[in-house]
């Protein structure tokens, strides 16, 4: 029979233990955090309906998408019938507030699991990857939007993070652009989402990007040296607080969407500051813009000033129409996103990931088959007590291959009993870290393992 090859498709990965534990420890302790906050789960599916993930109209969004049907019916199938993966947790949020609209508001929730996006694979960009989210669906009052970023900075401080730096921005105010440098406003996201590169390209990349002449790309915005001068002029305003929010109010004396925008910023200043957030982890910064076209008020986005490169690792804002995809009724909304792959890989490269090879704690090794029934007892015991214990099921039959197999396995304590130590009614307790071994009194077991698992 021939073999299959066991390679996996492009833009994917596989996580050994050794990384799922310490993933699953990191997405623990973020759980833990939002549920302070009053956060609670919910679960979506992994794919819905094509017209809930596009919003009825055509997509930009690469999606892996299926018919529900078999070849022979595909011409009389209506879009309608067709399904996508997911490609984030927002969208499959609002179509949920929209199918039960009796749940308690605001609804304040959390989600974490897989999407996909049908991109080409690149260095750090995966087709499927972990999102984490946090929202709170059914209130525009600006403070759900500061515990969103309060929610980020005692996540960040919950995974041992110190420098970090939340950057926070109003879309409210990048709409007063069209006003500023003088361009058709229903643009405004066309220039969003070059300005949501000047991280990753720089201010010469986004100059240039800007200045490309129409006859060679007519979809181009195509500015002028002295408009985008004007831009620059408002992304390099300086300073910190109500001072900052002066300077930009003097650019938009009579826009009052953007003067709106600037008001809500000094108010979630205000609550950031009343609650003691440092200010050296949270700043207002105007190049802050959120390439995603749902966005319609604040914007959030977390970095971590030791790697600066891998980009944000928390990001999200007020989304106050998605919901309104699919009812009448006005629903705003406001909400991040943990990445959790590009949050993992930064914390690794911080040193600040424990990596263990298993959850076991003891190993028992079965030196002696006929004393099965006396190993499952102590199995038994240790398992009632809370302790994460396993028998060694290998083949290996002498004591020097179970102890190799079992250090391999990597738990830190091993019970080594054999017809001698059953005679005299003791155990022997190796512990691998210290390389330190007790005898101890069968009847002394739990005590002996707790004492050493609490070091």
């Amino acid at each position: 029979m021939k073999k299959i090859r066991s390679v996996q498709p492009g833009g994917v990965r596989d996580y050994p233990p050794k990384d799922m534990i310490a993933r699953r420890e990191m997405i623990s302790r973020l759980e833990v955090v939002l549920q302070r906050f009053g956060f609670d789960p919910l679960e979506t599916p992994a794919f819905e309906r094509m017209e809930v993930l596009t919003g009825g109209q055509e997509s930009t969004m690469a999606l892996y998408t299926a018919d529900v049907f078999s070849e022979r019916r595909k011409s009389e199938i209506q879009e309608q019938h067709r399904i996508g993966l997911r490609f984030d947790l927002t969208v499959p949020l609002a179509r949920f507030v929209a199918a039960n609209p009796n749940i308690p508001k605001p609804f304040k929730r959390y989600q974490m699991g897989s999407v996909w996006r049908a991109e080409s694979p690149q260095a750090g960009r995966f087709n499927e990857f972990m999102q984490f989210d946090f929202d709170s669906v059914g209130t525009s009052s600006l403070q759900a939007d500061a515990e969103i970023v309060w929610c980020m900075y005692e996540g960040m401080r919950a995974l041992g993070i110190e420098r970090f730096l939340i950057r926070v921005n109003n879309r409210k105010v990048l709409s007063g652009l069209s006003d500023l440098i003088a361009f058709d406003p229903a643009r405004i996201n066309d220039l969003l989402r070059v300005l949501d590169k000047l991280e990753k390209v720089g201010r010469i990349g986004v100059r240039t990007e800007l200045q490309i002449p129409q006859e060679e790309n007519f979809d181009s915005l195509a500015f002028s040296d002295a408009e985008i001068e004007q831009l620059f002029v408002f992304l390099n305003l300086e300073g910190s607080g109500d001072a900052l929010l002066e300077k930009a109010r003097r650019l938009f004396p009579s826009n009052s969407i953007a003067q709106e925008g600037l008001e809500e910023l000094a108010s979630i200043s205000s609550i950031l500051r009343g609650v003691g957030i440092p200010e050296e982890n949270w700043i207002i910064d105007f190049s802050v813009a959120r390439g995603l076209g749902y966005y319609t008020g604040p914007v959030f986005e977390t970095t971590l000033l030791d790697m600066p490169k891998i980009g944000s690792v928390c990001s999200g804002g007020r989304y106050d129409g998605l919901v309104s995809r699919f009812i009448e009724t006005k629903m705003p909304a406001t909400g991040a996103s943990f990445g959790v792959d590009r949050l993992f890989e930064a914390l690794d490269r911080l040193g600040l990931v424990e990596k263990k090879q298993t959850n076991l704690q003891v190993i028992v090794l079965p030196l002696d088959i006929r004393f099965m029934e006396v190993y499952n007892q102590m199995l038994q015991q240790l398992r009632v007590a809370g302790v994460r214990a396993s028998l060694y099921l290998g083949d290996e039959q002498s004591f020097s291959g179970q102890f190799r197999a079992a250090v391999k396995l990597g738990a830190p304590i091993l019970i080594i009993m054999g017809s001698d130590e059953v005679d005299r009614g003791v155990v022997k307790i190796k512990d691998t870290r210290t390389r330190q071994q007790v005898e101890k009194p069968r009847d002394e077991l739990i005590v002996a393992i707790s004492g050493l698992l609490a070091r």
